[in-house]
Parts: C-alpha cells; sequence; structure tokens
C-alpha cells in the first residue's frame, strides 16, 4: 500500500511539473508566437496538452527506468514530441498524406518546404528534435518504423483484415511509440530493455482502443477492441499486462506502469457493469471518463489491491 501511495505521488509531481512547463516560452522558441496560435487548441481543449499528459508521464517515468533524472534537453524532447505526434497522425488521417512525403519529412525536414498548415505546424514542433538527433540511428530507425506501421493501419478501415493482422498493427504501432519516446533520453538500450518497452508501447495502444472502441467503430475502423467481446478484451490485457509484469525492472519503474496501463481494467470493469457490447455500436455513445472521482477512486483501488 505505501509503495502504491508512493508511485502516485510520483506521478502527481510529473503531472505537477508538465502542467506548469513554460509552453509560452517553448512556443515562442520555435517561432509559434503564443499558444493561440497551435492549430489544435480549441476553447475547452487542447490536444497538444492531452498528448503532453501521456507521453510526458510516460517520459518523466524512465527516469525510475535509467535510475536518473532526465535533463531540460531531454525533457523539452519529451513535450515537443508530444506536441508533434497528433500533428503526425493530422498527416495521415487527416491530410492524407503520402508516406513517401511523410518519410522525407522524418529524414529530411530542413530540405522540405511545407505546403500546407499541418505541415508547417510538425516541422515547427519537430526540427528542434531533429536537429538534437540527426545523429541518432534509433529515433530515425523507429520513427520510420512507426510511419511504416501507420501507414498500414489505414487498411483498418477496409474491413478485410484478420484479427492476427490488425492485433500486429496495434502492437506496432504503440511499440514503436514507446521505442521513439524512450530514444530522445541519451542513453542506450539493451535488447531486454527494448523488448520491455516494446510491450509496453503494445498495452498502451491496446488501452487507447479499449476507451476508443465507440469512436473507431462508428468511423469503420477495425480495431482490437471492436473485434472482441468486453470478457475476451480483460483476458487478453491482462494477459499481456502479466508478460509486462515479469519484462519490467526495476520495482520501482513498474509500479509507476502499473499505475499508468491500469485505468483500462477500471474501464473494462464498468463495460461488464454496463453489459456493452463492443462488437456492436450502441444507440448512446458509451464513454469511460476517468476524471471522475469514482473512477479515480477504483484506480487507486485496482492497484493497491
Amino acid at each position: 500500500m505505501f509503495n502504491t501511495i508512493k508511485s502516485f505521488y510520483q506521478l502527481w509531481r510529473y503531472l505537477k511539473y508538465l502542467n506548469n512547463y513554460d509552453y509560452e516560452g517553448l512556443y515562442r522558441s520555435i517561432g509559434i508566437e503564443a499558444e493561440g496560435d497551435y492549430a489544435i487548441q480549441t476553447k475547452y481543449f487542447n490536444r497538444g496538452r492531452q498528448y503532453v499528459k501521456s507521453f510526458g508521464l510516460l517520459g518523466l517515468s524512465f527516469e525510475k527506468l535509467l535510475g536518473r533524472k532526465l535533463s531540460e534537453p531531454e525533457i523539452k524532447r519529451i513535450v515537443l514530441l508530444a506536441h508533434f505526434a497528433p500533428v503526425y497522425d493530422d498527416l495521415f488521417d487527416r491530410l492524407n498524406t503520402p508516406k513517401e512525403r511523410i518519410v522525407k519529412l522524418i529524414k529530411t525536414p530542413e530540405n522540405i518546404k511545407a505546403v500546407n498548415a499541418g505541415e508547417k505546424l510538425f516541422l515547427s514542433f519537430y526540427l528542434p528534435v531533429f536537429q538534437d538527433l540527426k545523429t541518432n540511428d534509433d529515433f530515425i530507425g523507429y520513427f520510420l518504423k512507426l510511419t511504416e506501421a501507420q501507414e498500414l493501419s489505414k487498411q483498418q478501415t477496409n474491413g478485410h483484415l484478420s484479427y492476427d493482422e490488425v492485433n500486429q498493427i496495434t502492437r506496432d504501432k504503440g511499440g514503436f511509440s514507446c521505442l521513439l519516446l524512450r530514444s530522445l533520453i541519451n542513453e542506450p538500450m539493451n535488447e531486454n530493455e527494448r523488448a520491455g518497452l516494446y510491450q509496453l508501447g503494445a498495452m498502451s495502444q491496446y488501452m487507447d482502443d479499449i476507451f476508443d472502441w465507440y469512436d473507431d467503430l462508428a468511423e469503420n475502423r477495425t480495431t482490437i477492441a471492436n473485434l472482441l467481446s468486453v470478457n475476451d478484451l480483460l483476458e487478453l490485457y491482462q494477459e499481456n499486462f502479466n508478460t509486462l509484469n515479469q519484462m519490467l525492472v526495476p520495482e520501482a519503474f513498474k509500479s509507476l506502469i502499473a499505475i499508468l496501463l491500469s485505468p483500462a481494467f477500471v474501464c473494462l470493469d464498468d463495460y461488464q457493469k454496463k453489459k456493452v457490447n463492443t462488437k456492436s455500436l450502441s444507440q448512446n455513445r458509451i464513454v469511460c471518463d476517468m476524471e471522475k472521482p469514482i473512477n479515480q477512486w477504483n484506480l487507486f483501488s485496482k492497484v493497491a489491491l
């Protein structure tokens, strides 16, 4: 119980740090005059900040994996990645940018002239990271593997993929995203760490799909979450959670990751109670809101017990 409370407190400190980060100064340093110029922001929602919470909490947790504090340049790269990640997704999903063009943006951004606002925004956040890491083969390599997985994920809307194909795309999107995030840190990885972080990323993607099953189904996108029943999803997630638990070290990092991944268990429990059928589009949109105090208490109970 004490270790669980300690881990929750640690994540709260990370979140507080991210909430107080000097975003306006960051935007000015890369040529964006004010947060209002950040095209993804709306009146009630800032997708960049949402990504900062997910990528940022995981990225800062790597200090427990490495046994040292992250440097300011490493943290800045993590925050920048959290901002260009949703813009990168939009290049595929909203702008239908050819994969060959995206590969050029990744490999030679300093030689590319943006042809639309999406590319301009991506380059604004990406170039500072690229300039720091262009000699890092891991960084470019994982980004290209993630791009390949993203391109394949377009097929998830054609309704012809098998379960195994959907599962592999899902695991690659999550796995290479996590390894890309880890490559921002100036510390070599061994093969055991690579395997563990790939598994961690795969589970993160499972969790995203579990929360988004309704929207994905409404958009005719086939995911693991809407291919399986809730009971089967719970079995799959628990099995992968157990596998990851055996792979991760040290204990301080493992404890943080258990908390970060457990919202999916809370969500699946909620689906079970409501007898949700994730294979069928219900009349009312089903939302598992982790901002609700009851779900936050359920999260604490799930991890602590």
